[in-house]
Parts: structure tokens; sequence; C-alpha cells
């Protein structure tokens, strides 16, 4: 699945998605800022990427850190 399918996937959304992707788990846009906001604070990251055309926000965190500690 590519960046473009996982951005499209996060614009109607009330639930994020997270996407495995060797060691992290991540998620893209809205699904970024859903977590970020509702399950734990973590820092979201905002990166230009050429095959979307447009700036794409993220955020990931290590398989390890399943259980968190709110």
């Amino acid at each position: 699945m590519t960046v473009l399918e996982k951005t499209k996937n996060s614009i109607n959304s009330t639930i994020f998605t997270l996407y495995k992707e060797g060691l992290f788990y991540k998620c893209f846009n809205e699904d970024a800022m859903i977590f970020s906001q509702r399950v734990k604070e973590y820092k979201v990251t905002a990166k230009f990427v050429k095959s979307v055309g447009a700036e794409v926000l993220s955020l990931g965190y290590m398989k390890h850190t399943n259980s968190f500690e709110l």
C-alpha cells in the first residue's frame, strides 16, 4: 500500500488506522491527529511526499511500545 492510498484512507474516518512499517506502527494525516488527541500525545511530523504532491502528516511509534501508559 502506498503513502497516497494510506492518506486517502484517513480522510473520512472518525477512527484511526495504524499501518505496520518494519518495527513501527504509523498513521497519517487525520488519523495521526486523532491518535495524538485521543490516545496518547505523540509528535506529529510533516513531510513533503513527492508521490502525493503535498505535505503529509505522520506519527509513528515502535512496535514494542504497544501498551500505553495513560
